[in-house]
């Protein structure tokens, strides 16, 4: 394990130097792509040590045995796709020009068609919050878990999911602290809010973060040292708010069931990358996935499954309703399987690597290419890449597809308003 760390260590060490190949503005800030991963990474590592200095999996309905050596089998997948990642970040760094020259000239519309097409978002969005406050679904006291209540409610969760590419849009070429981008992002903020979903709130901050680092301030990386207290009180306190004040009489109680802090964040499904990587590596036999399942999972994403019965599932859902059937049943709520588990399910121990390295290449490419393309084009897509990695790494293909669906619907919805006027 001590040499396994090093390892680790030296792969975010490398990050870190790698980092400074992106332009100036991003050189030592928080909103740089490769620092944000190393931050992600760093938790991640921890999770595996306090898991291998006691091995646990308390996160299923029966109780699975690991052992050390277990733990150390999935650290060192961890470490090797890490590395593939690492290895094509700076093949994609060191070659000339980016990806998406063609794909990026939806930039030139006319600006107030942003302006049209987030006012329409935020028009749907707050019909959408008239329903969810008057339907009396549980899901703000926290009766019924937010993925029934989204998958009975399917228009609700489109409108709510394009709010951040949307706004991502609407701010690329605005002055962040004017009066008329602050005023839609507060809008957004309160809107989200109503959703119980911490992923969105972050991403709005993450958006309207890169695009003052960009044209105010930069922020350095050392505000991480604020702001990782700020989002952990902010998923904490979501998190009982929304999904345990049901059975806690206070979030101190909350906290102490679950053996503090430590155990909040790193014994429960909070952070989860060493307890799944591990049951999988150990036990991937149990959860059978054919090769690009999930790619193909998630080119299917907007397909109604009531339809498209063949339609597969996320990798999440088949882990899911093999180690946990009863929470997926009653829930329909994911035990995640990390980006790296997915590809692991479907291609195997040498060709979940392969796999990564490419995605990882493309992934680094298009960010470099938006950056090399405009100012304004790396406003939108940055943040949106940025955030899709971390879904990725987190959950998976399939949610990761969702996300970026949800951008689609907002470029075609732009599209479309640029229809109008031409036609006009």
């Amino acid at each position: 394990m001590p040499f396994l760390i090093f390892v680790n260590a030296a792969i975010l060490v490398f990050l870190i130097l790698l980092s400074r190949s992106f332009p100036t503005s991003l050189r030592g800030s928080i909103f740089n792509p490769l620092l944000f991963l190393v931050l992600l990474a760093s938790f991640f590592s921890v999770d595996f040590f306090l898991l291998y200095l006691e091995p646990y999996l308390e996160i299923y309905e029966e109780a699975l045995h690991l052992t050390s050596p277990d733990v150390e089998s999935a650290y060192l997948y961890y470490i090797l796709c890490m590395g593939a990642m690492s290895m094509a970040f700076f093949i994609g760094l060191k070659k000339k020009g980016g990806i998406g020259s063609k794909l990026f000239d939806f930039v030139t519309v006319v600006r107030n068609d942003s302006d049209v097409v987030m006012y329409i978002v935020v028009t749907l969005s707050l019909f959408s919050s008239f329903v969810l406050l008057t339907s009396g679904s549980g899901l703000l006291s926290g009766d019924v878990s937010r993925q029934v209540f989204f998958m009975e409610n399917k228009l609700l969760r489109i409108s709510f999911s394009m709010i951040p590419p949307a706004f991502a849009l609407f701010c690329r070429n605005q002055d962040p602290l004017s009066l008329k981008c602050l005023g839609m992002f507060l809008i957004c903020i309160a809107i989200i809010f109503l959703t119980n979903s911490r992923g969105s709130f972050i991403l709005l901050f993450l958006i309207y973060g890169y695009l003052f680092n960009a044209k105010v301030r930069k922020v350095s990386a050392g505000w991480v040292i604020v702001l990782i207290p700020m989002v952990a009180y902010l998923l904490l306190w979501s998190r009982y708010v929304f999904r345990e004040s049901w059975r806690y009489d206070s979030m101190s109680e909350f906290v102490y069931d679950k053996g503090g802090l430590l155990g909040v964040f790193f014994q429960t499904a909070e952070v989860s990358m060493a307890d799944v990587l591990t049951t999988i590596v150990t036990w991937s036999e149990a959860v059978y996935r054919y090769p690009f399942e999930s790619f193909v999972a998630g080119i299917m994403y907007p397909l109604p499954r009531s339809i498209f019965t063949f339609k597969p599932l996320g990798s999440g859902g088949d882990f899911t309703s093999e180690f946990s059937p009863l929470r997926w049943t009653l829930t329909k709520s994911e035990i995640v399987t990390t980006g790296f588990g997915d590809l692991f399910l479907q291609f195997g121990y040498l060709g979940s690597l392969m796999v990564l390295f490419i995605l990882s290449y493309l992934w680094v490419r298009l960010i470099k290419g938006a950056i090399s393309y405009s100012s304004e084009m790396a406003a939108f897509i940055v943040p949106l890449l940025i955030w899709w990695m971390y879904l990725f790494t987190r959950s998976g293909i399939f949610n990761m597809s969702g996300a970026i669906w949800s951008a689609l619907l907002v470029l075609f919805v732009l599209n479309f308003v640029g229809f109008l006027r031409n036609a006009k």
